[in-house]
C-alpha cells in the first residue's frame, strides 16, 4: 500500500520584513459587538477574554484595510455584480475568499487592544418615515468605546524574495493613509458616525533577512515591541515610496453652523435628581450624532423630492439609493449600504448647566396634567461662548442631480428651516450657517467656499459653475424646466 502523497509546493522565500507599529485613537465612539446577548445591553462589545480590555481583531482591521486599498484603487463599490479585486490588493492581502488560486497574504495583522477602560451606553430608536416619530417596539441600546480609546496596532510585511517592493510597499502605504486621514471607519454603524479612527505615532523597523546581520537581528528582536527609536514622522518617506492615486468619487461637505437657541438631542441622565432629559454626551462632551442629523437630513430631501418630482415613487428611490433603504423596507440580502456617510461631531461652546422645567396642559381646560411635571438639560446659545457645531458628510460616487438635492437640504438647514434633535416644535434645534467648504473628487478637484457676511448675505467663493450645474441636474431630473433654476 502506497504511503501518502503530498502535493510539492513551492515556499515562498521572505527577502525582507516590515514592522509597523502605530496607536489607533477612537475619533469617535466605536462599536465592536461580540454577537452574544446580553440581559441589560442589545449590543454587547467584543472584549479580551482574558483581561476583559477593548479587543480590535486582525481580521477586522484587514477587512477594514482591503476594502479602503480596492475603493481607493479603482473607486468606490456599486450595486451589482463586483469586479475582481486590484492586482495590487490581492498581492498585499492574499487571495479573495473563495478564490482556490489565491496566493498568501504578505500582510501579518495582530490583533490590537486598549488600555481599561468604560464603555458608555448610547439608546437608539427607528423612526417611522411618513411621521418622523418612534416606531413601535424600535428602542434599543448599544455598548461603545468611547472617543479617545486608543489600541496599539501591530502590522508586518512580508517581502517575497524577487518580489516588487515598492509596490507592496506603496499598497501598504495607501491602505494605512485611511487610518492616518480618519476615512477608514471600523465597527457598527460607520456612515452615521461611529467607528472613526486616526492612527498616531508611526514606528517602523526593517530586517533584510538576506544579510546574516539583518536575519540574526530578527530571531533576536523580531517579536520585541517598537521603541521611541524606531519613531518615523513619515511612513512613506521611511519605506521610500508613496501611496497609489485615490480614485474615489465623492461629494464631501464640510459646514459650521452656530445653535440659535438651544439644541436637545435627547438621552436619558440616569442619575438620581438629574434631570429628566439631557443633551446626549459622548466623553462628558456634548454632541450631534450622526444618526440624529443623518435621519433629519433623509427626511428632508424626501420631502424636497416629493415637492419636486410628479412620481412620488420616483422620489422615493431616489432618496433610497443615497441614504440606504428603511430597515423594515428590503430584507438583508437587497439591502445596500447608504451612501450618504455623516460624521458625529462635539459642540464647542454654549451652556448646558442650565435646567428648564415644563409641564404638559390639558388642551381642554389648559390646565396641568397630573404627574406631567418634567424637566430637561439642552445646549443652550451662550453670548459669551456661541454653540458651534460641525457638519461634515461625504456622497460616495455622486451624481449631480444628487449634489443639487443636497445642497437644497443645506439651504433649509442653512437658514434654520431644518432643525435637528427633538422639541422642534417649541423652538429648539435651529442652526444658522456661517462658513461652508464644498469639494467634488477625484481628478482635479473643484472646490466652492459659502460664507454668511454680518448683512445676512451669503458669498460664494472658488468655482461655482459646478454648483449651478448640480442645481439645474437636479431640476431636469425631476422633469421641471431649466429655466426655472434656482442657483444657490
Amino acid at each position: 500500500m502506497d504511503g501518502p502523497r503530498w502535493a510539492a509546493a513551492a515556499a515562498r522565500g521572505i527577502a525582507r520584513r516590515v514592522v509597523i507599529e502605530l496607536d489607533l485613537r477612537c475619533v469617535t465612539p466605536l462599536h465592536l459587538g461580540n454577537g452574544d446577548a446580553d440581559p441589560y445591553v442589545d449590543l454587547p462589545l467584543l472584549r479580551d477574554p482574558l483581561e476583559g480590555v477593548p479587543l480590535l481583531q486582525g481580521t477586522t482591521l484587514a477587512g477594514a484595510l482591503r476594502q479602503y486599498l480596492t475603493a481607493r484603487l479603482q473607486g468606490y463599490a456599486s450595486r451589482g455584480p463586483q469586479p475582481p479585486d486590484p492586482p495590487a490588493v490581492s498581492e498585499l492581502f492574499g487571495g479573495a475568499k473563495g478564490d482556490p488560486e489565491g496566493d498568501q497574504s504578505c500582510l501579518i495583522l495582530d490583533d490590537a487592544r486598549a488600555a481599561p477602560t468604560c464603555s458608555e451606553q448610547r439608546p437608539g430608536v427607528r423612526l417611522e418615515a411618513a411621521t418622523r416619530t418612534a416606531a413601535d417596539q424600535a428602542l434599543y441600546n448599544l455598548d461603545l468605546w468611547p472617543a479617545g480609546t486608543t489600541f496599539g496596532l501591530r502590522c508586518e510585511l512580508l517581502v517575497p524574495d524577487g518580489s516588487a517592493e515598492r509596490d507592496l510597499s506603496s499598497a501598504l502605504v495607501g491602505a494605512l493613509a485611511g487610518l492616518s486621514d480618519g476615512s477608514i471607519r471600523l465597527g457598527l454603524r460607520k456612515s452615521r458616525g461611529f467607528g472613526q479612527v486616526v492612527a498616531t505615532n508611526p514606528r517602523c523597523r526593517t530586517f533584510d533577512l538576506r544579510r546574516a546581520d539583518g536575519l540574526a537581528a530578527w530571531l533576536r528582536h523580531g517579536g520585541e515591541p517598537l521603541t521611541d527609536a524606531d519613531r518615523v514622522d513619515d511612513l512613506a518617506a521611511a519605506l521610500e515610496t508613496g501611496p497609489p492615486p485615490d480614485q474615489r468619487a465623492r461629494f464631501v461637505l464640510d459646514a459650521r453652523f452656530a445653535v440659535a437657541g438651544s439644541l436637545l438631542i435627547r438621552s436619558a441622565s440616569g442619575g438620581t435628581g438629574a434631570p429628566d432629559l439631557v443633551q446626549l454626551q459622548s466623553g462628558g462632551q456634548p454632541v450631534l450624532s450622526g444618526t440624529s442629523l443623518a435621519g433629519a437630513l433623509r427626511g428632508r430631501a424626501q420631502r424636497i423630492a416629493n415637492t419636486l418630482y410628479a412620481d412620488r415613487q420616483r422620489a422615493a428611490e431616489q432618496v433610497e439609493a443615497m441614504f440606504g433603504p428603511q430597515l423594515s423596507s428590503k430584507r438583508d440580502e437587497d439591502a445596500w449600504q447608504s451612501r450618504v456617510v455623516v460624521d458625529e461631531r462635539l459642540i464647542a461652546g454654549g451652556c448646558t448647566d442650565r435646567v428648564q422645567h415644563r409641564v404638559s396642559l390639558d388642551r381642554f381646560t389648559g390646565g396641568s396634567l397630573e404627574a406631567h411635571l418634567f424637566n430637561e438639560q439642552p445646549v443652550f446659545a451662550n453670548a459669551a461662548a456661541p454653540a458651534q457645531v460641525q457638519v461634515h458628510l461625504e456622497l460616495r460616487n455622486p451624481r449631480p442631480a444628487e449634489i443639487g438635492l443636497l445642497l437644497q437640504v443645506l439651504k433649509d438647514l442653512w437658514t434654520g428651516d431644518l432643525p435637528l434633535g427633538g422639541e422642534v416644535g417649541v423652538g429648539r434645534g435651529r442652526l444658522q450657517g456661517s462658513a461652508a467648504g464644498l469639494e467634488l473628487h477625484p481628478g482635479p478637484t473643484r472646490h466652492a467656499e459659502l460664507r454668511a457676511t454680518g448683512a445676512g448675505e451669503l458669498t460664494v467663493a472658488g468655482d461655482r459653475t459646478w454648483l449651478e450645474d448640480a442645481a439645474a441636474a437636479l431640476l431636469v431630473e425631476a422633469g421641471k424646466e431649466t429655466a426655472d433654476v434656482a442657483h444657490p
